[in-house]
């Protein structure tokens, strides 16, 4: 009854879109108490897109958005990407480099601007009282914030989130139900990754 039982199980995973690789998986699956799961795609619906643009300088919305477009128009980051697509307007930019897990920089209008994550900001000593206190509510909101900035300071702070999926609440609390720990990774800052599994009930999370 084991080789039956095995296939009828790979069978109806696979009809479910879940491809296992061998009955003795299945087995072992038996054994598992931990379960950690990404954040963006997983259990998100993977389409990040900007909800809000805070100018803290001499830009409006709009130019601040086009600057931060024309500098992550070479990246493939997801939050990057949702930026391009917010853009009305598009300016051109130059001398492109990438900063992975902080952010990019490059030369727009003759002026070499950078977008970053709250990490990166606090790296280039740029996070004032305000300004964290700023990011650290739009965090609490579960979005990831970005900053644009040149070298005379902090020029918009632009929010970015991402739905989550329907199921994924559900899917958590039956795996917390049978006794399966479950774990948040993400490259996120570390409250925006507790909201996130705060909302679906996760056990904790790891950014």
């Amino acid at each position: 009854s084991t080789p039956v039982s095995l296939v009828s199980a790979l069978t109806r995973a696979a009809r479910m879109g879940i491809l296992i690789k061998g009955g003795m998986h299945i087995e072992t699956a038996r054994g598992i108490t931990d379960v950690a799961l990404d954040k963006t795609g997983t259990l998100t619906e993977g389409t990040p897109h900007v909800v809000a643009t805070e100018p803290l300088s001499r830009f409006d919305e709009q130019e601040s958005l086009s600057i931060a477009a024309a500098v992550e128009a070479r990246s493939e980051h997801p939050v990057a990407q949702a930026i391009v697509a917010a853009a009305s307007r598009r300016k051109t930019a130059s001398e492109f480099v990438s900063h992975p897990g902080r952010g990019a920089e490059a030369t727009v209008d003759g002026v070499k601007f950078r977008i970053g994550n709250h990490r990166w900001i606090h790296e280039n000593g740029l996070c004032s009282a305000s300004l964290e206190s700023r990011l650290q509510e739009h965090e609490r909101e579960g979005r990831t914030v970005v900053v644009l900035w040149e070298d005379n300071g902090p020029l918009a702070i632009i929010a970015v989130a991402d739905a989550l999926r329907a199921s994924s609440r559900r899917v958590i609390g039956e795996l917390e139900e049978l006794g399966v720990r479950t774990h948040l990774l993400t490259g996120d800052n570390a409250t925006t990754a507790a909201s996130i599994a705060r909302q679906v009930g996760m056990t904790s999370h790891f950014s």
